[in-house]
């Protein structure tokens, strides 16, 4: 079972006015065949992700589902985006828009792939040293029910290697300062707790939009 690292259930009181609805994006960050599109398309659609989505190209960075939720008794629509191929080159240098654009991140990675939990630490250490006004972040392995597939575990003996371990997943999120979270997309177990968090985080911050209705508009406070 996916399992989360928090150990208190606490919920916040409302943070915003009764009439206002929140707006956050999410960018979630990490590598090509962690199953983060997996992920993100279950929790927004509930169904398995089609083929001819699978392999579509993203140019720029991918929208993906916008769902209303209800966070700490807050009402918050939730968009979810992600880069196919967001990559930190070699020299280190992150793409503008991501540092201008966004302040609510979630960092993942694959507990069958050592080489995507190295990843995660370094976008998040490269994000921290060059984001302009500061961010909220949550830390996310994936892939947790590979942790106990025989054929994962065989191959990744014969490499002399293992899957990253809650505790390691633990000890990085608490590097960050944040939470660690473990999802199943395939069994359906986590999608929503981290997504969740982010957003609540970012309602602690005040890293949101807020729509109020007065006299039938919508204004932004």
């Amino acid at each position: 079972m996916a399992k989360n690292s928090s150990k208190s259930n606490k919920r916040h009181p409302r943070r915003l006015p009764v009439d206002a609805e929140a707006e956050v994006e999410v960018f979630v960050v990490g590598s090509p065949g962690t199953g983060r599109y997996t992920w993100i398309w279950k929790w927004g659609y509930n169904q398995n992700l089609p083929e001819f989505i699978r392999n579509q190209v993203a140019n720029r960075f991918q929208h993906l589902p916008t769902r209303k939720i209800e966070v700490d008794s807050d009402r918050v629509s939730v968009t979810v985006l992600y880069n196919l191929y967001f990559e930190i080159k070699d020299d280190g240098i992150l793409p503008k828009y991501l540092l201008d654009e966004f302040n609510v991140y979630i960092f993942c990675f694959s507990v069958a792939d050592r080489a995507s939990f190295r990843t995660a630490e370094r976008y998040w250490e490269r994000l921290k040293l060059e984001h302009p006004s500061g961010f909220v972040t949550v830390l996310v392995g994936l892939k947790a029910d590979l942790r106990t597939d025989p054929d994962t575990l065989a191959a990744l003996e014969e490499r002399n290697e293992k899957v990253i371990s809650l505790e390691e997943g633990q000890r990085l999120a608490s590097k960050m300062g944040t939470k660690y979270f473990e999802c199943s997309a395939i069994n359906y177990e986590g999608i929503h707790e981290p997504i969740s968090e982010a957003v609540s985080l970012a309602l602690a911050t005040n890293k949101v939009k807020v729509n109020t209705r007065k006299d039938g508009c919508c204004s932004i406070i």
